[in-house]
């Protein structure tokens, strides 16, 4: 173990993090329950969460003096939320809110006062019309918007630069380090080898083994592969969450050190979405602790995060005898775990252990380069990808192929068997754009109103609807696709699931909506006594459709609510309530 390197890295990070500058979002320590740079679906996390432990309503405080400078009030997003301009020049951002405090209640309930239930407020304050000071209770916390109960915060360097506010704050009380779970080897080209073969390799990690990692023999590399490490960092106090490390260094034998570290990220351009270039899509999962870094890869680095721009591993241009990988996982206290892997290479001209290849059908794969544009076929000649030269980053091969279904699951809704899933590889490979993918309806009875197109999650191993764009006159369904991973051709002719209506209190009922298959769609009607009632909203975390009766009178009334899923199917539940 490298202790030495471990204890200098320490030192920086808590010396990094030692000017205070801005006190707890909600006046004490909570538990951390999402971290900066985090990978979430489609982007980084750009800002801390703090858990409320599931409840709402805990104040919220300013944590310097400035200017409300933005209010939101959505039922999407993230919900109600407060920005604030500092006399720095910093903005901080509260989000999720149960409900505004103060001057700054009074002004959203002003400017609501023209606006319907359902619409979005999204309005600029003038500089000094709502003035607050640090401690200040601007609202109180809740679930608006997207998640549970949580506060979201946000500190930006300016209005377009997130930065990470553990940077700010004090240093949480965390006594667990972050934890390396294992290594992974992916072959980078047709001649790659590991251990003679060309398929991935996965190292776990374990403590007590020499270096980390149990393995019964150093491993034989050969030709240019990729390298990731999967990570995990408990957070405390509390210790039930899963975070992503602030920090992941590495260098091959005594070469430079290569870093990823999550201080600051950026809106400008969308580069905050590009998440796949620094965790592997295909490995990485948000809140189980399965956090996949590219380490060295053939990707680029995004522009605004601290990323030294590795390229990846190549054994043929080491020299032939034992090498060692260090790595370093920090997290946002400073605490670290550290290890060495090592492995081999083999002479210049030497043969590998084997010289077992898996090549992509010739048909069924391409180069793309830039400029150009590409149509992927799948080798059956049921589904195709349009691929251009800005779309993808590298020019590795990419291929699409039938996928092996004997141990792929089925849509819960779906009648379709697993006849028409295809690959498309390397899996987890982001791409720079959305890139249409197609396929065909052709020899399927279900109708093709009621088919779409899925994506297969490669941890949670459950299907997620992406879309259903329908070409009657070819027969043809496509959906717009942001990275690379297995898809199928499935359908839903299963309407969403209501339950009976129940008491919240004498102003809100709620009912449970539920959908297996392409998932409950933000749309749909509540009718009162046959007028159409706009003060209601689906609630996508609950499961719930909440319906506010504020404006009813007293008495018997006849409620129809119809809810509908991603492909159209309604459901509709009838009956009446009583108001006292």
């Amino acid at each position: 173990m490298t202790f030495g390197w471990a204890i200098w890295i320490t030192i920086l990070a808590i010396s990094a993090a030692g000017d205070i500058e801005y006190p707890w979002p909600l006046g004490k320590e909570t538990p951390v329950q999402g971290t900066f740079g985090e990978y979430r679906e489609g982007h980084f996390h750009t800002g801390i969460d703090f858990s409320t432990r599931g409840q709402t309503g805990w104040p919220v405080h300013a944590v310097a003096d400035g200017d409300v400078y933005r209010l939101l009030d959505s039922l999407t997003g993230f919900g109600k939320a407060v920005y604030l301009r500092h006399r720095d020049g910093r903005v901080s951002v509260y989000a999720h809110l149960d409900r505004f405090h103060g001057a700054i209640a009074s002004n959203v309930s002003a400017g609501r006062r023209t606006m319907s239930f359902r619409d979005r407020m999204d309005t600029a304050i003038l500089p000094g019309r709502l003035a607050v000071r640090r401690g200040d209770v601007i609202g109180f916390s809740g679930e608006s918007g997207s998640g549970l109960p949580h506060l979201h915060f946000e500190l930006r360097a300016d209005e377009e630069s997130p930065i990470n506010p553990m940077d700010f704050l004090p240093a949480p009380s965390d006594i667990s380090p972050p934890k390396i779970l294992s290594l992974s080897l992916l072959p980078a080209s047709p001649d790659s080898r590991i251990d003679g073969v060309t398929q991935p390799v996965e190292f776990l990690f374990r403590p007590d083994a020499p270096h980390g990692f149990q393995i019964d023999t150093i491993p034989e590399l050969a030709g240019p592969v990729w390298v990731h490490v999967t990570a995990d960092d408990l957070t405390e106090p509390g210790g039930k969450y899963h975070l992503s490390p602030r920090r992941v260094e590495f260098s091959v034998d005594s070469g430079p050190v290569s870093v990823i570290e999550f201080g600051r990220l950026s809106y400008a351009a969308g580069e905050n979405k590009r998440v796949g270039l620094i965790y592997d899509l295909a490995a990485s999962h948000s809140g189980s602790g399965r956090y996949a870094f590219r380490l060295m890869t053939s990707l680029p680095r995004p522009a605004f995060l601290r990323a030294t721009n590795q390229s990846m591993l190549d054994a043929d241009a080491l020299p032939a005898g034992r090498h060692r990988l260090r790595l370093v996982v920090v997290d946002a206290a400073g605490l670290v775990s550290d290890g060495t892997f090592s492995f081999v290479t083999r002479a210049a001209g030497a043969p590998p252990l084997s010289r077992i290849s898996v090549r992509p059908d010739r048909e069924s794969s391409v180069v793309v380069r830039s400029g150009e544009t590409a149509v992927l076929s799948s080798p059956d000649g049921r589904a195709r990808c349009e691929l251009t030269g800005r779309g993808v980053y590298t020019s590795d091969p990419v291929s699409l192929l039938s996928a092996e279904t004997t141990r792929i699951p089925i849509p819960h809704e779906s009648t379709l068997p697993a006849l028409w899933v295809y690959r498309l590889t390397p899996d987890g490979y982001p791409f720079a754009e959305p890139v249409p993918i197609t396929v065909a309806h052709r020899g399927v009875r279900t109708p093709i109103e009621k088919c779409g197109v899925y994506r297969l999650h490669p941890v949670t191993r459950q299907w997620a609807f992406v879309g259903s764009k329908i070409d009657p006159d070819r027969r043809e369904i496509s959906a717009e696709i942001d990275r690379m991973g297995i898809y199928g051709l499935f359908d839903d002719q299963v309407p969403p699931r209501i339950s009976a209506p129940r008491w919240v209190d004498t102003v809100e009922v709620r009912l449970d909506v539920s959908d297996h298959g392409s998932g409950v769609a933000d749309t749909g009607s509540v009718r009162i006594d046959g007028q159409k009632l706009d003060e209601w909203y689906y609630d996508a975390d609950r499961g719930w459709i909440r319906i506010f009766l504020s404006s009813l009178r007293r008495g018997r009334h006849r409620v129809s609510v119809v809810v509908a899923d991603r492909i159209g199917n309604t459901a509709r539940r009838n009956g009446s309530l009583t108001i006292h």
